[in-house]
């Protein structure tokens, strides 16, 4: 540098300092540097900041570098890997709503010549629901002599003669046919007696204590 660009640089140095002494101690230095560069006529030199490897090529404490885990989600049966499935989304089970069922409103459980469905009843005399289901069915087929009978018929007779209704009328005959055999329900709508089921109408009514 000449003497005379030297003494130069010596007289602007206290107007550069005072130029940047407000500025923060980060931008300071930096600034006093431009201005003395400007000054001279050559440019800073800015050094490129390091690139930062990603923390899977960053060297470890034991100065290896450490190898990125990545886990697939389904690992290859041939593998001997478990296979992990993503979990289907569950829908909500619909509601079950009860089936109802309305009684038959055109039978005449007092035909004329025959016995009626009162009168029948008041002979047998039964005592559950198991032994009412099958003298309904009985006296359906074999006294109204109905072509098909259904729950629809059965519970016509229940309301013939005020009984209480099962809540389910369906569900209670296909339980008197799997507990007394007397009732054949296969067919929903073409119930009928059992050999069985006419054997015990005829020993009606029952002693005491008996089924």
């Amino acid at each position: 540098m000449a003497e005379g660009d030297f003494q130069q640089l010596l007289d602007v140095m206290p107007k550069i300092a005072e130029a940047v002494k407000d500025l923060p101690d980060g931008l300071k230095q930096r600034a006093f540097e431009e201005l003395i560069s400007t000054f001279k006529g050559v440019p800073t030199p800015r050094t490129a900041s390091p690139e930062v490897p990603p923390v899977s090529q960053q060297p470890t404490e034991n100065g290896r570098v450490a190898e990125a885990e990545a886990q697939p989600e389904v690992e290859p049966a041939a593998t001997g890997g478990r296979s992990r499935k993503a979990k289907k989304a569950t829908t909500p089970r619909k509601a079950t709503t009860r089936k109802t069922w309305a009684p038959d409103r055109h039978i005449d459980f007092w035909p004329e010549g025959k016995q009626s469905f009162k009168d029948f009843v008041e002979e047998k005399q039964p005592a559950s629901l198991h032994q009412k289901n099958l003298l309904a069915v009985f006296w359906l087929e074999q006294v109204a002599e109905l072509p098909a009978i259904g729950v629809s018929q059965v519970l016509a007779a229940y309301k013939a003669l005020d009984w209480d209704e099962p809540s389910s009328p369906d569900v209670y005959l296909r339980k008197t046919a799997s507990a007394e055999h007397w009732i054949d329900t296969r067919k929903s709508a073409d119930i009928k007696t059992t050999p069985g089921g006419r054997n015990m109408v005829k020993s009606m009514p029952l002693l005491k204590g008996k089924r």
